[in-house]
């Protein structure tokens, strides 16, 4: 039990370290890079077993800036007079609810080679769109992952110290130091949008210290701007003063109804900024639900852990989990190019149409003008996207779905979906997933490194818990959307158990070498094998076992030792003697000695076998088989054997009952053996075989028990007999031999030994006799045919009758035959 404990507490030394490397690899910050990839690709099998779903709640259209619009539209940047013209038919004729361009119009986009005219004529355009049509939605971004703080960082003492620890716990928000606060995004200028803090604008950025790798999976819901006038990425009026005097500005601002921003020659802005403008920005796909749904930004609220948006009357529309108090998961629902979730046109493609519903001519005009409408009615009700999905853009990623890379555009509509649809990505608590590695990885690797009689069963089970748990894991994402760790818990469980395993199988080596020094000579290699995986140390020093004696002799073997010489002996004994261990070993028994020709064995001991008085049976008949198969042998070696040899018999007693088994000696020198009354009958039933003329003679209780298991076995009461030292009698039974290979004469013989032996019981001498005489005839073994076969059961029975009839037994006599020889 020591030894045990000490084995165990090693193991748990062992397997301690794997762990903790897996907690750091999964909850260490620095390490991130390098397993980060690994639960970003379980993630993305959760969305392949979980499939591509619809989501009805969100109608939204790809309007895709494709290769065709790309040579359209001719060299880029593109003219935003096409987006403006692009947005309009989609509003007008396509009667989209919302529009959101996945581009960023802004003062720093424009191409030194188009002329400033241009440049202010095509601004003035979109200015218009956004004066006309609010519902389009225009980008803006913060380059590479300069995020503002948010809000409740605004509530918060700005001190050096404050700002360091939120840049530690959220590294993509920074602050701008020379703005004095934080920046606002690159994003479209006046005129486009009427004034710094107003207009339609949705921010494109990603969270990619989130993400870390290139499916885009984490997007901030918002950000919160703040800063002096100066300092915003607005155009400083280079591009609206040239030639412009002051009635022209204000000339401009009565064309615009006020809703556009211009300079003088001198300066001077029309109407006056603000010195400062604060502003919260919204994601795009947050600010294309907001119109879809008809609300204004005063709907949104952002809490602690939650965005919510409500209607009028309070009813909440968007409830968002937050994560880090910003950011917020993608779900993804479908491959990009699967057209029946996702459909798109070209950019291209819908220009035209709207060119022949509005200006088609000649005698196809009305069916083109038809074909048109009929086109847009795909728009109808529809949040349309506008992206770059032309592969020289190089705005591709993949997606869960998708490991060639697609346009990013797919990103802003899958968070639409997800925002409509109510369908978040949750994640456990911080400490669950800690739990839940430590609890799999204790439950695996207790199964997985049990020793003992089950250990295969505990190892089967082991796995079973493993693919349990991964099932557990598809399946609650696919049905709840809930992210159960997945890579660090089976990870953390396999490697554990297999360092475990490994030093299982090193120790079961040591003990495996231990007990083949023990017991390699008693026991067959398998059995040994079974000993060490069944983890029973063997009770040594005594101990009270049912075990199953095996007994055997040679008949008349002092004739051997006489004829034979020394050397052909020790050569016969070793052919005989190996055979009929094998066959013991075979049968699961243990070989206790060797004495002379006898051999000693036990069934049941030291290891546990099912049915042990059974198999003992099965190798006593096995035995008789395998030396009637020698006999044939050695009879065709010609002269090399004396005539006797040929005519070798072995003589088997079994018993069942209980016995003291274990190592018995001196202290010295020991063996492994048997003792105690059930060992004294099965000697009694060797040597008692020959006076019943019979091989192999059984007690009572072992003919009963091997009878249990099923009929493969024949046996035959022979007599009941009060052997020398005991008190009580006992039933013997020959064991006939397998009924497969029993003739019809000796089932014959069988029946007819059984009649006579009630005509026996009965005192009906005579009667008993011609039944033994006649069932001798039939019997199997037959005196003077079969070599060294001198009585069969039949013979010894009709003997038995003609002394009874001569010395009959007393009136009250049971039946009982005092043996008066060992």
């Amino acid at each position: 039990m020591a030894s045990s404990r000490a084995s165990n507490l090693k193991l748990i030394l062992i397997m301690t370290p794997v762990v903790v490397l897996w907690l750091a690899l999964s909850e260490w910050e620095l390490l991130q890079p390098i397993f980060k990839p690994l639960e970003n690709l379980a993630m993305d099998w959760r969305f392949q077993v979980r499939g591509e779903q619809e989501v009805p709640e969100a109608h939204i259209v790809y309007a895709n800036v494709d290769e065709a619009t790309s040579a359209y539209w001719g060299e880029r940047p593109f003219p935003r007079s096409q987006y403006a013209q692009l947005a309009r038919v989609l509003i007008e004729h396509g009667k989209a609810k919302a529009v959101g361009f996945d581009f960023v119009f802004s003062s720093q986009a424009h191409s030194s080679m188009v002329s400033r005219e241009a440049i202010i004529q095509n601004d003035l355009v979109l200015a218009e769109l956004s004066r006309l049509y609010p519902q389009a939605i225009f980008a803006a971004f913060y380059s590479g992952t300069t995020l503002p703080l948010t809000i409740e960082d605004r509530k918060k003492d700005r001190s050096t110290e404050l700002v360091e620890e939120r840049l530690r716990e959220f590294p993509y928000l920074r602050q701008n130091p020379q703005a004095g606060g934080d920046t606002f995004p690159e994003m479209p200028t006046w005129p486009i949008i009427p004034a710094p803090g107003q207009g339609h604008v949705g921010l494109i950025d990603m969270d990619q210290v989130r993400n870390a790798g290139p499916v885009q999976r984490w997007v901030p819901l918002f950000a919160y701007a703040k800063g002096p006038y100066e300092t915003l990425n607005i155009a400083d009026g280079f591009f609206y003063h040239n030639g412009i005097g002051a009635q022209d500005a204000r000339d401009l601002i009565d064309q615009f109804e006020g809703n556009v921003v211009v300079f003088d020659a001198d300066f001077n802005q029309f109407p006056p900024m603000p010195a400062e403008t604060d502003r919260t920005f919204y994601t795009l796909s947050l600010e294309l639900a907001l119109t879809e749904m008809g609300l204004g930004r005063d709907a949104v609220t952002i809490g602690e852990d939650e965005l919510l948006v409500t209607d009028a009357d309070g009813k909440v529309l968007i409830e968002a989990p937050l994560t880090d108090g910003q950011v917020v998961e993608t779900n993804w629902f479908s491959r990009w190019d699967n057209r029946e979730f996702n459909p798109a046109a070209s950019a291209r493609i819908i220009l035209e149409q709207a060119y022949n519903l509005e200006s088609a001519t000649g005698p196809d005009a009305e069916l083109l003008k038809e074909q048109a409408r009929e086109f847009f009615k795909m728009f109808e009700g529809a949040v349309v996207l506008v992206g770059p999905t032309d592969k020289a853009m190089q705005d591709l990623a993949p997606t869960p779905f998708d490991s060639t890379p697609v346009p990013k555009v797919s990103v802003h509509g899958n968070l639409y979906k997800t925002l409509m649809s109510g369908l978040y990505i949750h994640r456990l608590p911080p400490g669950v997933d800690i739990a839940i590695l430590l609890g799999l990885t204790a439950l695996v690797a207790l199964l997985g490194t049990a020793t003992g009689r089950y250990s295969l069963w505990y190892k089967a089970a082991s796995f079973g818990v493993l693919a349990l748990y991964i099932l557990a894991v598809f399946f609650v994402f696919s049905r709840f959307q809930l992210v159960i760790p997945l890579i660090a818990p089976v990870a953390c469980a396999v490697t554990t158990t297999t360092a475990g395993a490994i030093y299982r199988l090193l120790v079961e080596e040591r003990q495996k070498g231990r007990i083949k020094g023990m017991f390699g000579t008693y026991l067959s290699p398998d059995l040994v094998e079974r000993m060490v995986d069944s983890g029973e140390e063997p009770q040594l020093g005594g101990v009270d076992e049912t075990i199953t004696a095996f007994l055997s002799d040679i008949q008349s073997f002092s004739s051997f030792s006489e004829l034979l010489e020394p050397h052909q002996l020790v050569e016969l004994m070793n052919e005989y003697l190996t055979a009929m261990t094998d066959i013991v070993h075979e049968e699961g028994g243990t070989l206790d000695k060797y004495i002379g020709d006898a051999m000693v064995a036990m069934f049941n001991a030291p290891i546990h076998i099912e049915h042990h008085a059974y198999h003992a049976c099965r190798a006593a008949a096995r035995i008789q088989q395998r030396q009637a198969a020698l006999r044939k042998k050695w009879a065709g070696e010609g002269d090399k054997w004396p005539p006797i040899v040929p005519q070798m018999r072995t003589r088997i007693g079994l018993n069942t009952g209980h016995a003291t088994v274990g190592n018995m000696g001196s202290e010295s020198r020991f063996n492994y053996t048997m003792m105690g009354d059930t060992v004294n009958l099965a000697a009694r039933c060797e040597s008692g075989a020959k006076s019943a003329g019979a091989y192999t003679l059984v007690s009572e209780q072992t003919r009963n028990e091997a009878s249990a298991v099923g009929g493969e076995l024949v046996f035959r009461f022979v007599d009941k007999w009060q052997v020398k030292g005991r008190t009580q009698p006992v039933d013997m039974y020959e064991l006939v031999g397998f009924r497969s290979e029993l003739t019809p004469d000796i089932l014959e013989a069988l029946s007819r030994y059984e009649a006579a032996l009630k005509q026996y019981f009965a005192r009906d001498w005579d009667g008993a006799a011609a039944g033994f005489e006649q069932a001798a005839q039939l019997e199997q073994f037959q005196p003077g045919r079969d070599p060294g076969v001198f009585l069969n059961p039949s013979l010894v029975m009709q003997a038995r009758c003609a002394q009874m009839k001569a010395s009959p037994p007393p009136e009250d006599w049971n039946g009982v035959f005092v043996m008066k020889t060992k």
